[in-house]
């Protein structure tokens, strides 16, 4: 089948569902032609975002960044960073000339960068090492604009579902839970089993991402249920959803802490939360202006020692 410090306010975020509507990391649909690493259609150049690593301390949301720094400073776009699950490398997506997308591996140590597949005519977004370790699991647009999700770095490369496209993010649980955001009106939260191809949605009219909650069989995602966004989870055994806590006004992106404190950003501040606190709310811990203007993707090492921020540039003044 296709599958097509200061207290800032809650209120509602746009969750728009159309692709070419979603926010600037989102890949393109699968019938708009070649792959474009930002989808707004318009005259404009798309926005040229980096990476900032910093150093991640403290405990529960007393959180501290320090030496923060541009670890993708060159001209274009850069986004999607993922840490590997044994914390030795960073993932991102990697803007090129041609107007294509490749997926790059930085080494933490060394500095060294090498790109994790070869193919010079197809665009890959949204990396992620799958659970069993084997190769690395992205979105491919294949040359006629299939958009579908794909086992890479390995000698036998494969597609994980063949027959569920146009997928733009995805989370993994286990190697039978993959949590899947598929485009389409409306945009659709499908859990998936690649073992079995059995499919199920679960919501729709979601944000684009998707996180694995620490401790839980559970994926969080944003959605607007009423008129306030809120990030929500599923259960990725019964499929049941859930309320977890209100988003930050104008903000979609997440991520978790390794000790299950929630993470985002308004504006270039980075905020943390406690969801597990009745009486919490976002608290700033950071503010990263010198280094940017907006913070959208976020995402922590999993020994809780490292983050890296997508940022937009300041504008020019």
């Amino acid at each position: 089948m296709q599958i097509s410090a200061r207290q800032p306010r809650r209120a509602c975020v746009l969750l728009l569902c159309a692709v070419g509507a979603c926010a600037p990391d989102a890949p393109p649909p699968a019938t708009d032609g070649p792959a474009q690493p930002d989808t707004a259609s318009t005259a404009t150049a798309p926005p040229a975002p980096d990476i900032v690593l910093a150093d991640l301390s403290g405990s529960g949301t007393a959180l501290t960044l320090s030496n923060a720094r541009n670890a993708t400073d060159r001209p274009g776009y850069d986004n999607q960073p993922a840490f590997t699950p044994d914390g030795r490398f960073l993932l991102y997506t990697q803007g090129e000339a041609n107007g294509r997308t490749d997926v790059l591996r930085l080494d933490l140590t060394t500095g060294a960068r090498q790109p994790v597949a070869s193919t010079p005519d197809q665009s890959e977004y949204s990396a992620l090492v799958p659970p069993d370790g084997r190769g690395v699991v992205v979105v491919r647009v294949e040359p006629d604009s299939t958009q579908r999700l794909w086992r890479t770095a390995v000698a036998d490369e494969q597609v994980v579902f063949p027959d569920i496209a146009p997928v733009g993010y995805h989370a993994w649980v286990d190697e039978r839970h993959v949590a899947l955001f598929v485009l389409g009106d409306p945009v659709t939260l499908v859990l998936a089993d690649p073992t079995t191809g059995s499919t199920r949605v679960v919501d729709q009219r979601i944000g684009r991402s998707l996180q694995r909650v620490p401790g839980q069989r559970t994926v969080s995602y944003t959605a607007v249920p009423d008129s306030v966004a809120w990030i929500r989870g599923v259960d990725v055994d019964t499929g049941e959803t859930h309320p977890i806590v209100p988003a930050l006004e104008g903000s979609e992106d997440h991520a978790w802490t390794p000790d299950g404190v929630l993470l985002m950003g308004q504006g270039s501040r980075l905020y943390a939360r406690d969801p597990g606190d009745p009486q919490g709310s976002w608290a700033q811990i950071a503010d990263l202006s010198a280094l940017g203007s907006r913070i959208s993707r976020i995402a922590v090492h999993p020994q809780g020692t490292q983050i890296a921020v997508v940022l937009e540039p300041a504008p020019a003044s």
